[in-house]
């Protein structure tokens, strides 16, 4: 990177993440990109643990707060309008970043002249993970098929500020699939995009089956919302064939000792089922609870 570094703002969305939170910072402080030429946001999503107090324990960090809660879209929107960055990064409250993420997402965004680089999400297990890590590690955040369908988690997002004043900001009310509805916009203006492996955030593997159960419904809530207001994905209700065999095409991509073992693959089609039943659920209350037009971004 022997121009000019551009200066970038790092943008992460905050609710009920206190103990996460050094955790994170810690490792954005430990970026291998020059401290003076970053800055970093952290927007408060009205959490009701203490997360605003150890932000602002951060004296190197920008901390904006929310009063009332709000989708996640509408979270980073804020952080956007604050943001005084050539560069937009993107990470989540519960990840951390590999020391070179930064410099290596803004070098393949700016080398490349691209509109948009996704890195990589990793998961990391428990020394003795259970069957629901290992679920959420194989299923979850397949940030390389994101890609090849035109868009990308913002858990792991680079984007110069200009493409968000060219085609607008996250869609805020959307409480998930933001980021997909705000890619596949992107992607139908012929925006580039981009993937950079060695761009790494990583992101504990849920250890409760309720956890995982809560994501399921956010998620098809959110893609019900997508579907009414953009035309966007698709509306998973009972009629899906995914809803009977929910692991029909992605079972061969869990680890093998998993997938030799008649007792994990009881548990885990198990578990997908029931997961298939919390997006029936959050689809349902998404398709009714929002109006049966394109709303405005």
């Amino acid at each position: 990177m022997s121009k000019r570094l551009p200066k970038v703002s790092v943008i992460v969305p905050v609710y009920n993440a206190a103990e996460a939170l050094p955790r994170l910072v810690g490792s954005l402080r430990a970026q291998d990109y020059p401290r003076d030429r970053f800055e970093i946001l952290l927007v408060d999503n009205n959490s009701t643990d203490g997360s605003a107090a150890v932000m602002r324990g951060f004296g190197d960090v920008a901390c904006l707060s929310q009063t009332q809660w709000q989708g996640p879209g509408a979270t980073r929107n804020a952080g956007i309008e604050r943001a005084t960055g050539e560069v937009l990064a993107f990470v989540d409250a519960d990840c951390w970043a590999h020391p070179a993420w930064l410099s290596t997402g803004v070098r393949k965004l700016t080398e490349e002249g691209l509109d948009r680089v996704a890195g990589h999400v990793e998961f990391v297990l428990s020394g003795y993970p259970n069957i629901y890590e290992i679920y959420d590690a194989t299923i979850n955040f397949r940030q390389t098929d994101f890609v090849s369908g035109g868009w990308c988690g913002t858990g792991n997002l680079f984007a110069p500020r200009s493409l968000f004043e060219e085609i607008g900001p996250f869609d805020p009310a959307l409480i998930s699939c933001e980021d997909c509805e705000f890619g596949l916009r992107a992607s139908r203006a012929e925006k580039t995009l981009g993937f950079a492996p060695e761009a790494i955030v990583y992101h504990r593997a849920r250890t409760r089956l309720w956890s995982l159960f809560k994501k399921w419904v956010r998620t098809e809530y959110g893609a019900a919302q997508a579907w009414k207001r953009h035309e966007l994905l698709e509306l998973h209700l009972w009629t899906k064939k995914a809803n009977y065999r929910p692991l029909h095409g992605v079972w061969r991509s869990f680890p093998e000792e998993v997938q030799a073992s008649s007792r994990a693959r009881l548990a885990v089609d198990g578990i997908a089922n029931i997961l298939r039943l919390a997006g029936n659920l959050g689809s349902f209350l998404g398709y009714m609870r929002t109006p049966n037009r394109r709303g405005t971004r």
